[in-house]
């Protein structure tokens, strides 16, 4: 049988709303410290693209078309729309 903890101040509200089935106040401690850990695994992740960008930044690296006047980058190569119609195979 799966032991239960009564939710304390160290349990985040995020993590009581992301388990709002559950009921409010028995959550099983190891589904805590999976939570946990995904969480810590999705920070890392995050600030590493964080850091990444503006590491990019600040080399001068700009997004593509970053100016709004100018066109999309897709729309210079015709878009999806064209890419499809000319590479379609010929289904009859």
């Amino acid at each position: 049988m799966v032991r239960v903890v009564k939710l304390t101040n160290f349990a985040s509200a995020s993590l009581r709303r992301s388990l709002s089935i559950v009921p409010k106040h028995f959550v099983s401690p190891d589904y805590i410290n999976r939570y946990r850990h995904y969480q810590a695994v999705f920070d890392q992740v995050h600030n590493k693209v964080i850091s990444d960008f503006k590491a990019l930044r600040q080399a001068g690296a700009r997004w593509r078309g970053s100016n709004p006047r100018q066109k999309s980058p897709y729309k210079s190569q015709g878009g999806l729309t064209s890419h499809c119609a000319t590479n379609a195979p010929n289904i009859s």
